[in-house]
C-alpha cells in the first residue's frame, strides 16, 4: 500500500501529484499504526516536501494526529495530566 503513495508522490517536482485527502488520511494512518518501515516514511516525507504538500494532504494529516494524540495538560500547579 505505501508503494502505491509514494508511487504517486516521488515522482520529482513537476511528474508528482497531491494524494486526495482520503488517501492521505489513510496514508496517515497507515504510518501511526507502525505499518510503514522508516525508510518508506523517510521517502514520503522527502518526496512531499520536493513537490510541496497541499492543503488537503496538510489538514489530513493535522486532523488524523488530533485525532489519534492524546491530549497532554497542564494543571495550575504545572503538572501532566491526560485529558482523554
Amino acid at each position: 500500500m505505501m508503494q502505491q503513495w509514494l508511487k504517486e508522490v516521488a515522482r520529482g517536482k513537476r511528474g508528482s501529484k497531491a494524494l486526495s485527502y482520503e488517501e492521505t488520511t489513510q496514508l496517515a494512518h497507515f504510518i501511526l499504526e507502525g505499518k510503514a518501515t522508516d525508510a518508506q516514511i523517510s521517502a514520503y516525507l522527502i518526496a512531499e516536501r520536493m513537490k510541496t504538500e497541499s492543503a488537503d494532504e496538510l489538514l489530513a494529516f493535522i486532523r488524523t494526529l488530533q485525532e489519534t494524540s492524546t491530549r497532554l495538560e497542564l494543571d495550575p500547579i504545572g503538572f501532566l495530566s491526560k485529558s482523554r
